[in-house]
Protein backbone atom coordinates (compact mmCIF):
# COMPACT_ATOMS: atom_id res chain seq x y z
CA UNK A 1 0.00 0.00 0.00
CA UNK A 2 2.78 3.04 1.24
CA UNK A 3 4.88 1.58 -2.20
CA UNK A 4 1.50 2.53 -4.27
CA UNK A 5 1.13 5.75 -2.38
CA UNK A 6 4.54 6.58 -3.12
CA UNK A 7 4.46 5.91 -6.84
CA UNK A 8 1.12 8.50 -6.55
CA UNK A 9 2.33 11.03 -4.44
CA UNK A 10 5.95 11.47 -6.09
CA UNK A 11 4.33 13.53 -9.35
CA UNK A 12 2.27 15.50 -7.11
CA UNK A 13 4.79 17.05 -5.12
CA UNK A 14 7.30 17.57 -8.01
CA UNK A 15 4.11 19.34 -9.46
CA UNK A 16 3.72 21.41 -6.62
CA UNK A 17 6.96 22.51 -6.16
CA UNK A 18 6.80 23.95 -9.91
CA UNK A 19 3.62 25.63 -8.56
CA UNK A 20 5.28 27.08 -5.81
CA UNK A 21 8.24 28.27 -7.22
CA UNK A 22 7.66 31.03 -8.18
CA UNK A 23 5.76 32.05 -4.90
CA UNK A 24 8.96 31.11 -3.06
CA UNK A 25 11.03 33.30 -5.61
CA UNK A 26 8.50 36.16 -4.71
CA UNK A 27 8.88 35.93 -1.22
CA UNK A 28 12.80 35.98 -1.47
CA UNK A 29 13.14 38.93 -3.52
CA UNK A 30 10.09 41.50 -3.00
CA UNK A 31 10.81 40.99 0.77
CA UNK A 32 10.62 44.90 2.17
CA UNK A 33 9.58 46.45 -1.21
CA UNK A 34 13.21 47.18 -2.38
CA UNK A 35 14.28 46.65 -6.27
CA UNK A 36 17.37 44.77 -6.49
CA UNK A 37 20.30 46.44 -6.32
CA UNK A 38 21.34 46.21 -9.67
CA UNK A 39 18.24 47.97 -10.75
CA UNK A 40 18.64 51.24 -8.29
CA UNK A 41 18.44 54.18 -10.25
CA UNK A 42 20.10 57.93 -9.02
CA UNK A 43 19.97 61.36 -10.55
CA UNK A 44 23.15 63.00 -11.99
CA UNK A 45 24.09 65.84 -13.73
CA UNK A 46 25.90 65.31 -17.01
CA UNK A 47 28.05 68.68 -18.70
CA UNK A 48 29.56 68.84 -21.82
CA UNK A 49 32.87 70.03 -21.63
CA UNK A 50 32.11 71.82 -25.28
CA UNK A 51 28.83 72.36 -27.23
CA UNK A 52 25.35 72.25 -25.67
CA UNK A 53 23.19 69.55 -25.42
CA UNK A 54 20.83 68.63 -28.68
CA UNK A 55 18.42 66.29 -29.48
CA UNK A 56 21.30 63.95 -31.64
CA UNK A 57 23.51 64.05 -27.59
CA UNK A 58 19.90 63.27 -25.88
CA UNK A 59 19.61 60.32 -27.86
CA UNK A 60 22.75 59.41 -27.44
CA UNK A 61 22.47 58.74 -23.93
CA UNK A 62 18.69 56.88 -23.97
CA UNK A 63 20.74 54.48 -26.43
CA UNK A 64 23.06 53.80 -23.45
CA UNK A 65 20.30 53.02 -21.02
CA UNK A 66 20.12 56.81 -19.32
CA UNK A 67 17.07 58.53 -19.19
CA UNK A 68 17.65 62.08 -19.51
CA UNK A 69 14.89 64.38 -17.56
CA UNK A 70 15.33 67.52 -18.05
CA UNK A 71 17.96 70.38 -19.21
CA UNK A 72 19.56 72.33 -16.40
CA UNK A 73 21.26 74.58 -18.75
CA UNK A 74 22.39 74.85 -21.92
CA UNK A 75 25.47 72.41 -21.03
CA UNK A 76 24.39 70.40 -18.22
CA UNK A 77 21.60 67.65 -18.20
CA UNK A 78 19.75 65.97 -15.19
CA UNK A 79 19.76 62.10 -16.45
CA UNK A 80 18.33 58.73 -14.68
CA UNK A 81 20.95 56.56 -14.01
CA UNK A 82 20.89 53.07 -13.49
CA UNK A 83 24.07 51.50 -14.70
CA UNK A 84 27.23 52.38 -12.64
CA UNK A 85 29.83 52.07 -15.75
CA UNK A 86 28.80 54.49 -18.10
CA UNK A 87 30.44 54.90 -21.57
CA UNK A 88 29.41 57.35 -23.92
CA UNK A 89 30.75 59.16 -27.15
CA UNK A 90 30.56 62.36 -25.90
CA UNK A 91 33.50 65.03 -23.85
CA UNK A 92 31.23 64.94 -20.62
CA UNK A 93 31.64 65.14 -16.96
CA UNK A 94 29.31 63.19 -14.78
CA UNK A 95 28.71 64.36 -11.15
CA UNK A 96 26.35 63.57 -8.34
CA UNK A 97 22.61 65.75 -8.30
CA UNK A 98 21.50 67.97 -5.72
CA UNK A 99 18.98 67.42 -3.28
CA UNK A 100 15.67 68.39 -4.50
CA UNK A 101 14.12 71.75 -2.88
CA UNK A 102 11.75 72.37 -0.05
CA UNK A 103 9.95 75.55 -1.65
CA UNK A 104 8.56 76.73 1.95
CA UNK A 105 5.90 80.08 2.01
CA UNK A 106 6.47 83.61 2.44
CA UNK A 107 6.82 82.55 6.33
CA UNK A 108 9.54 80.20 5.87
CA UNK A 109 8.72 77.88 8.32
CA UNK A 110 9.40 74.29 8.00
CA UNK A 111 6.91 71.61 8.27
CA UNK A 112 5.26 69.82 11.04
CA UNK A 113 3.28 66.57 11.69
CA UNK A 114 -0.14 66.84 10.50
CA UNK A 115 0.97 69.57 7.95
CA UNK A 116 -0.09 68.76 3.94
CA UNK A 117 2.85 68.89 1.71
CA UNK A 118 2.76 68.42 -2.21
CA UNK A 119 5.80 66.26 -3.58
CA UNK A 120 6.59 67.14 -7.50
CA UNK A 121 8.35 64.58 -9.19
CA UNK A 122 10.89 65.00 -11.77
CA UNK A 123 9.58 64.30 -15.13
CA UNK A 124 10.45 61.52 -17.75
CA UNK A 125 11.46 58.78 -14.93
CA UNK A 126 11.09 55.31 -16.17
CA UNK A 127 8.41 53.23 -15.11
CA UNK A 128 10.62 50.88 -13.15
CA UNK A 129 11.51 53.94 -10.74
CA UNK A 130 7.98 53.40 -9.46
CA UNK A 131 8.93 50.36 -7.46
CA UNK A 132 12.44 52.44 -5.69
CA UNK A 133 10.32 55.42 -4.79
CA UNK A 134 7.21 53.38 -3.45
CA UNK A 135 10.19 51.60 -1.04
CA UNK A 136 11.84 54.98 -0.23
CA UNK A 137 8.81 56.99 0.54
CA UNK A 138 7.65 54.41 2.63
CA UNK A 139 10.56 54.83 5.23
CA UNK A 140 9.03 57.90 5.56
CA UNK A 141 5.18 56.92 5.98
CA UNK A 142 4.38 58.01 3.12
CA UNK A 143 2.31 56.11 0.22
CA UNK A 144 3.52 56.78 -3.00
CA UNK A 145 -0.04 56.78 -5.46
CA UNK A 146 1.16 58.34 -8.97
CA UNK A 147 0.17 55.88 -11.29
CA UNK A 148 4.10 54.54 -12.83
CA UNK A 149 3.16 55.07 -16.55
CA UNK A 150 2.55 58.49 -15.95
CA UNK A 151 6.09 58.88 -14.55
CA UNK A 152 7.89 59.26 -18.11
CA UNK A 153 5.67 61.79 -19.10
CA UNK A 154 7.33 65.38 -20.54
CA UNK A 155 4.75 67.19 -16.81
CA UNK A 156 5.95 66.09 -13.57
CA UNK A 157 3.73 63.97 -11.66
CA UNK A 158 2.27 65.49 -8.15
CA UNK A 159 0.67 64.23 -5.30
CA UNK A 160 -0.51 65.46 -1.73
CA UNK A 161 0.49 63.78 1.42
CA UNK A 162 0.38 64.09 5.33
CA UNK A 163 3.76 64.56 7.07
CA UNK A 164 3.79 62.82 10.28
CA UNK A 165 7.12 63.91 11.42
CA UNK A 166 8.76 66.82 13.60
CA UNK A 167 12.27 66.06 12.78
CA UNK A 168 13.61 68.29 10.42
CA UNK A 169 16.05 65.00 9.64
CA UNK A 170 13.56 63.75 8.44
CA UNK A 171 12.78 66.01 5.87
CA UNK A 172 16.46 66.48 4.63
CA UNK A 173 15.84 62.60 4.19
CA UNK A 174 12.74 63.10 2.25
CA UNK A 175 14.14 65.84 0.19
CA UNK A 176 17.12 63.25 -0.97
CA UNK A 177 15.42 60.53 -2.40
CA UNK A 178 15.94 59.79 -5.33
CA UNK A 179 13.26 61.39 -8.81
CA UNK A 180 11.83 64.38 -6.69
CA UNK A 181 11.96 67.73 -7.65
CA UNK A 182 10.55 69.42 -5.23
CA UNK A 183 8.30 69.86 -1.94
CA UNK A 184 6.05 72.40 -0.99
CA UNK A 185 3.29 72.92 1.48
CA UNK A 186 -0.18 72.72 0.32
CA UNK A 187 -1.22 76.24 1.24
CA UNK A 188 -4.53 78.59 1.47
CA UNK A 189 -5.19 80.17 -1.62
CA UNK A 190 -6.39 83.81 -1.34
CA UNK A 191 -7.43 87.01 -3.66
CA UNK A 192 -4.15 89.43 -3.04
CA UNK A 193 -6.21 92.96 -3.14
CA UNK A 194 -6.61 93.16 0.10
CA UNK A 195 -2.51 92.58 0.76
CA UNK A 196 -1.86 95.02 -1.99
CA UNK A 197 -3.91 97.25 -0.29
CA UNK A 198 -2.14 96.46 3.54
CA UNK A 199 0.85 97.68 1.36
CA UNK A 200 -0.02 101.39 0.42
CA UNK A 201 -1.84 101.83 3.54
CA UNK A 202 1.56 101.07 5.87
CA UNK A 203 4.22 98.85 3.93
CA UNK A 204 2.91 95.55 5.41
CA UNK A 205 0.88 92.74 4.36
CA UNK A 206 -1.50 92.29 7.46
CA UNK A 207 -2.79 95.18 9.12
CA UNK A 208 -5.08 98.17 7.69
CA UNK A 209 -4.88 101.44 9.71
CA UNK A 210 -5.81 103.69 7.07
CA UNK A 211 -9.16 101.61 6.89
CA UNK A 212 -9.08 101.54 10.81
CA UNK A 213 -9.40 104.87 10.81
CA UNK A 214 -12.26 105.17 8.18
CA UNK A 215 -10.04 106.01 5.50
CA UNK A 216 -11.61 103.94 2.52
CA UNK A 217 -13.28 106.57 0.40
CA UNK A 218 -16.25 106.45 1.88
CA UNK A 219 -18.39 109.21 0.32
CA UNK A 220 -15.57 109.19 -2.40
CA UNK A 221 -17.50 109.24 -6.09
CA UNK A 222 -15.01 107.53 -8.73
CA UNK A 223 -16.00 108.10 -12.33
CA UNK A 224 -14.71 105.91 -15.13
CA UNK A 225 -15.16 105.33 -18.79
CA UNK A 226 -14.06 101.77 -20.26
CA UNK A 227 -15.25 98.89 -22.09
CA UNK A 228 -17.83 97.85 -19.99
CA UNK A 229 -19.22 96.31 -16.59
CA UNK A 230 -20.44 93.53 -15.25
CA UNK A 231 -22.81 95.02 -12.80
CA UNK A 232 -24.09 91.42 -11.58
CA UNK A 233 -20.24 90.29 -10.22
CA UNK A 234 -19.88 90.24 -6.39
CA UNK A 235 -17.96 93.83 -6.71
CA UNK A 236 -20.55 95.66 -7.77
CA UNK A 237 -24.50 93.85 -6.95
CA UNK A 238 -26.34 95.10 -4.60
CA UNK A 239 -27.84 92.00 -3.03
CA UNK A 240 -25.98 88.71 -2.31
CA UNK A 241 -28.85 86.77 -3.85
CA UNK A 242 -32.20 87.19 -5.59
CA UNK A 243 -34.77 88.35 -3.14
CA UNK A 244 -32.09 88.72 -0.46
CA UNK A 245 -31.68 92.52 0.99
CA UNK A 246 -30.80 95.16 -1.66
CA UNK A 247 -32.40 92.83 -4.49
CA UNK A 248 -34.68 94.16 -6.94
CA UNK A 249 -37.39 90.91 -6.84
CA UNK A 250 -35.22 88.30 -8.78
CA UNK A 251 -32.54 91.25 -9.69
CA UNK A 252 -29.66 90.79 -6.91
CA UNK A 253 -28.11 93.51 -9.01
CA UNK A 254 -30.21 96.47 -8.21
CA UNK A 255 -30.72 99.57 -10.46
CA UNK A 256 -28.06 101.87 -10.13
CA UNK A 257 -28.40 105.14 -8.24
CA UNK A 258 -28.72 106.48 -5.02
CA UNK A 259 -29.54 103.64 -3.15
CA UNK A 260 -27.37 101.18 -4.59
CA UNK A 261 -24.27 100.37 -2.48
CA UNK A 262 -22.22 100.59 -4.99
CA UNK A 263 -23.01 101.49 -8.63
CA UNK A 264 -24.61 105.25 -8.29
CA UNK A 265 -24.60 105.74 -12.15
CA UNK A 266 -24.39 103.32 -15.48
CA UNK A 267 -24.42 104.96 -18.48
CA UNK A 268 -24.95 102.20 -21.08
CA UNK A 269 -26.41 104.29 -23.64
CA UNK A 270 -23.59 103.43 -26.25
CA UNK A 271 -23.39 99.69 -24.99
CA UNK A 272 -24.68 97.84 -21.97
CA UNK A 273 -22.34 95.67 -19.80
CA UNK A 274 -19.13 93.73 -20.32
CA UNK A 275 -19.92 92.31 -23.62
CA UNK A 276 -18.26 88.79 -24.84
CA UNK A 277 -16.91 89.04 -28.36
CA UNK A 278 -16.50 93.21 -27.64
CA UNK A 279 -13.00 94.90 -27.90
CA UNK A 280 -11.16 94.42 -24.88
CA UNK A 281 -13.75 92.31 -22.97
CA UNK A 282 -13.63 91.49 -19.38
CA UNK A 283 -10.77 95.03 -18.76
CA UNK A 284 -13.75 97.49 -17.90
CA UNK A 285 -14.88 95.09 -14.74
CA UNK A 286 -11.05 94.52 -14.24
CA UNK A 287 -10.39 98.02 -14.30
CA UNK A 288 -13.74 98.81 -11.89
CA UNK A 289 -13.01 96.28 -9.60
CA UNK A 290 -9.70 97.52 -8.89
CA UNK A 291 -10.97 100.99 -8.63
CA UNK A 292 -13.88 100.41 -6.41
CA UNK A 293 -14.76 96.53 -5.40
CA UNK A 294 -16.04 96.12 -2.11
CA UNK A 295 -17.70 92.35 -2.35
CA UNK A 296 -21.19 92.07 -1.28
CA UNK A 297 -20.56 89.37 0.75
CA UNK A 298 -18.40 91.15 3.46
CA UNK A 299 -20.53 94.46 2.65
CA UNK A 300 -23.84 92.88 3.77
CA UNK A 301 -22.10 91.19 6.19
CA UNK A 302 -20.30 93.83 7.96
CA UNK A 303 -16.73 92.38 7.58
CA UNK A 304 -13.36 93.98 7.13
CA UNK A 305 -12.79 93.45 3.51
CA UNK A 306 -11.25 90.63 2.12
CA UNK A 307 -12.54 88.60 -1.39
CA UNK A 308 -10.32 91.11 -3.61
CA UNK A 309 -11.95 94.73 -2.34
CA UNK A 310 -10.27 97.53 -3.17
CA UNK A 311 -8.48 100.22 -1.26
CA UNK A 312 -10.97 102.29 -1.81
CA UNK A 313 -14.20 100.19 -1.44
CA UNK A 314 -15.68 102.97 0.51
CA UNK A 315 -16.26 104.68 -2.80
CA UNK A 316 -19.60 104.77 -5.42
CA UNK A 317 -19.07 103.88 -8.69
CA UNK A 318 -19.99 106.06 -11.51
CA UNK A 319 -19.45 104.01 -14.97
CA UNK A 320 -19.41 104.93 -18.70
CA UNK A 321 -19.82 102.19 -21.45
CA UNK A 322 -17.70 103.66 -24.14
CA UNK A 323 -17.27 100.08 -26.21
CA UNK A 324 -19.89 98.61 -28.36
CA UNK A 325 -20.01 95.83 -31.05
CA UNK A 326 -18.29 98.64 -33.54
CA UNK A 327 -15.20 99.19 -30.81
CA UNK A 328 -14.62 101.68 -28.98
CA UNK A 329 -16.84 105.11 -29.27
CA UNK A 330 -15.29 107.52 -27.50
CA UNK A 331 -17.83 110.51 -26.55
CA UNK A 332 -16.09 113.97 -26.57
CA UNK A 333 -14.40 113.64 -23.12
CA UNK A 334 -16.03 117.03 -21.98
CA UNK A 335 -19.35 114.98 -21.86
CA UNK A 336 -18.13 112.54 -20.45
CA UNK A 337 -16.33 114.57 -17.38
CA UNK A 338 -19.81 116.38 -17.22
CA UNK A 339 -22.02 114.10 -16.44
CA UNK A 340 -19.11 112.54 -13.62
CA UNK A 341 -18.51 115.99 -12.44
CA UNK A 342 -22.54 116.68 -11.76
CA UNK A 343 -22.66 113.66 -9.99
CA UNK A 344 -20.54 114.09 -7.51
CA UNK A 345 -17.16 112.94 -8.79
CA UNK A 346 -13.87 114.64 -8.78
CA UNK A 347 -11.68 111.50 -9.89
CA UNK A 348 -11.90 110.81 -13.88
CA UNK A 349 -10.24 107.04 -14.65
CA UNK A 350 -9.53 106.55 -18.38
CA UNK A 351 -7.87 103.37 -19.82
CA UNK A 352 -7.61 104.44 -23.16
CA UNK A 353 -6.45 106.27 -25.84
CA UNK A 354 -5.58 106.75 -29.77
CA UNK A 355 -2.00 105.51 -31.06
CA UNK A 356 -0.25 108.87 -31.09
CA UNK A 357 2.17 110.41 -29.22
CA UNK A 358 1.21 113.92 -30.37
CA UNK A 359 -0.74 116.61 -28.35
CA UNK A 360 -4.57 116.13 -29.66
CA UNK A 361 -7.55 118.17 -29.15
CA UNK A 362 -8.64 115.62 -26.64
CA UNK A 363 -5.41 116.48 -24.56
CA UNK A 364 -6.14 120.24 -24.49
CA UNK A 365 -9.73 119.40 -23.83
CA UNK A 366 -8.85 117.51 -20.41
CA UNK A 367 -6.31 120.71 -19.59
CA UNK A 368 -9.26 122.47 -20.54
CA UNK A 369 -11.44 121.58 -18.24
CA UNK A 370 -8.22 121.09 -15.55
CA UNK A 371 -8.13 124.73 -15.74
CA UNK A 372 -11.75 125.15 -14.84
CA UNK A 373 -12.37 122.46 -12.26
CA UNK A 374 -8.84 122.34 -10.79
CA UNK A 375 -10.27 120.32 -7.95
CA UNK A 376 -10.70 117.45 -10.19
CA UNK A 377 -7.90 115.18 -11.55
CA UNK A 378 -7.97 112.41 -14.14
CA UNK A 379 -5.56 109.49 -14.47
CA UNK A 380 -5.04 108.41 -17.91
CA UNK A 381 -2.83 105.19 -19.19
CA UNK A 382 -0.08 106.36 -20.62
CA UNK A 383 0.01 103.24 -23.69
CA UNK A 384 2.34 100.04 -23.53
CA UNK A 385 4.37 100.86 -26.70
CA UNK A 386 7.72 101.31 -24.49
CA UNK A 387 7.90 105.02 -26.04
CA UNK A 388 6.50 108.53 -25.66
CA UNK A 389 3.58 109.35 -23.68
CA UNK A 390 0.29 108.53 -26.00
CA UNK A 391 -2.96 110.71 -26.04
CA UNK A 392 -4.87 111.96 -23.84
CA UNK A 393 -2.28 111.05 -21.23
CA UNK A 394 0.45 113.53 -22.61
CA UNK A 395 -2.21 116.42 -21.67
CA UNK A 396 -0.39 118.96 -19.14
CA UNK A 397 -2.82 118.23 -16.52
CA UNK A 398 -3.46 114.64 -15.95
CA UNK A 399 -1.67 112.19 -13.90
CA UNK A 400 -0.13 109.53 -16.41
CA UNK A 401 1.12 106.25 -14.44
CA UNK A 402 3.77 103.98 -15.87
CA UNK A 403 5.65 100.78 -14.67
CA UNK A 404 8.91 99.67 -13.08
CA UNK A 405 10.98 96.75 -12.99
CA UNK A 406 11.01 94.67 -9.34
CA UNK A 407 14.34 94.25 -8.83
CA UNK A 408 17.31 96.15 -6.84
CA UNK A 409 17.42 99.13 -8.86
CA UNK A 410 14.75 101.95 -9.95
CA UNK A 411 14.67 100.88 -14.09
CA UNK A 412 11.53 101.29 -15.73
CA UNK A 413 9.70 98.65 -17.54
CA UNK A 414 9.96 97.77 -20.91
CA UNK A 415 6.76 98.19 -21.97
CA UNK A 416 6.07 101.55 -20.29
CA UNK A 417 5.28 104.84 -22.12
CA UNK A 418 8.04 107.52 -21.16
CA UNK A 419 9.00 111.22 -21.93
CA UNK A 420 10.05 113.43 -22.87
CA UNK A 421 6.55 114.56 -21.35
CA UNK A 422 5.10 117.01 -20.61
CA UNK A 423 3.08 115.37 -17.56
CA UNK A 424 3.98 113.79 -14.61
CA UNK A 425 5.06 109.99 -15.22
CA UNK A 426 4.34 108.06 -11.81
CA UNK A 427 5.92 105.02 -11.38
CA UNK A 428 3.80 102.86 -8.68
CA UNK A 429 3.70 98.84 -10.36
CA UNK A 430 6.75 96.13 -9.52
CA UNK A 431 6.94 93.41 -12.53
CA UNK A 432 9.06 90.63 -12.08
CA UNK A 433 12.16 91.38 -14.01
CA UNK A 434 11.93 89.01 -17.43
CA UNK A 435 8.21 88.50 -16.95
CA UNK A 436 6.78 88.45 -20.76
CA UNK A 437 2.94 89.13 -21.03
CA UNK A 438 0.82 89.35 -24.40
CA UNK A 439 -0.22 92.64 -25.80
CA UNK A 440 -3.89 92.28 -23.61
CA UNK A 441 -1.94 91.65 -20.27
CA UNK A 442 0.02 95.07 -21.15
CA UNK A 443 -3.13 96.78 -21.57
CA UNK A 444 -4.21 95.41 -18.06
CA UNK A 445 -1.40 95.85 -16.52
CA UNK A 446 -0.53 99.47 -17.56
CA UNK A 447 -4.63 100.45 -17.13
CA UNK A 448 -4.06 99.32 -13.27
CA UNK A 449 -0.63 100.91 -12.41
CA UNK A 450 -3.03 104.14 -12.86
CA UNK A 451 -6.06 102.98 -11.47
CA UNK A 452 -3.83 101.48 -8.64
CA UNK A 453 -2.75 105.62 -7.81
CA UNK A 454 -6.22 106.41 -8.46
CA UNK A 455 -8.12 104.68 -5.52
CA UNK A 456 -5.26 106.15 -3.38
CA UNK A 457 -6.18 109.44 -4.61
CA UNK A 458 -9.79 108.64 -3.74
CA UNK A 459 -8.54 107.89 0.32
CA UNK A 460 -6.62 111.57 0.30
CA UNK A 461 -10.08 112.98 -1.01
CA UNK A 462 -12.06 111.38 1.46
CA UNK A 463 -9.79 113.41 4.05
CA UNK A 464 -9.32 116.81 1.77
CA UNK A 465 -12.46 117.01 0.35
CA UNK A 466 -14.07 119.41 3.11
CA UNK A 467 -11.81 121.91 2.88
CA UNK A 468 -11.60 122.22 -1.19
CA UNK A 469 -14.61 121.61 -2.71
CA UNK A 470 -16.28 124.76 -3.26
CA UNK A 471 -20.17 125.01 -1.92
Amino acid sequence: MFEVLTVVMRPVFLLLLVLLAPLSTAFLTVGNGSPPADEQGVEVEITLSEGYWSQTNWNILKDNGIYPLRVISPSTILAWQVTENIELNLPVKITNSQPAQYKSGVDGLQPSDGDALRLVFEPRLPESSALQLTHQLALLSIDFTVEKSLLSSPIPQTMVVQWQHDDFALLDDLLNIEGLLWIEPVLETTARNTQSASIHQYGGLTQNPAWDLGLNASGVVVAMADSGIDADHSCFRNATAPLQFGADGEDAEGPAGTSHRKLLLLNETIDSGDTQGHSDYRHGTHVAGTLSCFDVYDYRNNTVPNSGSSLAHGSTLLFQDIVSSEGWVVPDVDLLLYEAAMNGAVIHSDSWGDNSAQYTARSADFDAWSREFPWSLAFVAPGNNGGEVLEPANARNVAAIGASIKNNQSQRWAASAHGPLQTILLVSLHLPLGHRFSQQRQMVLMALTMVICGHRVALVWQLQWPRVMPQ
